[in-house]
């Protein structure tokens, strides 16, 4: 699996990690008429948004580590 097909795979993943600790809160409704209430609404719009913002903070993250000798299983450079 590539770089871009394994963030994509964490950021699925991470949806449905949302959708598990919505679970008490959806539990907590009275009627289904809650879920469009604007307090239901903010709640969804708080995970939705960590999950986008972890997702694309690992994405500023990962550093170019092209021709740097950091670690003992970097190939050795030609000289």
């Amino acid at each position: 699996m590539g770089k871009n097909a394994g963030g994509w795979v964490i950021f699925i993943t991470a949806l449905g990690m949302m959708c598990g600790l919505l679970t008490t809160d959806v539990a907590h409704l009275k009627t289904w008429g809650e879920f469009f209430t604007p307090s239901f609404i903010a709640v969804v719009m708080a995970h939705f948004a960590t999950v986008v913002t972890a997702f694309l903070g690992g994405l500023q993250v990962t550093p170019s580590r092209e021709g740097m000798q950091t670690r003992a299983s970097d190939p050795k450079q030609k000289e």
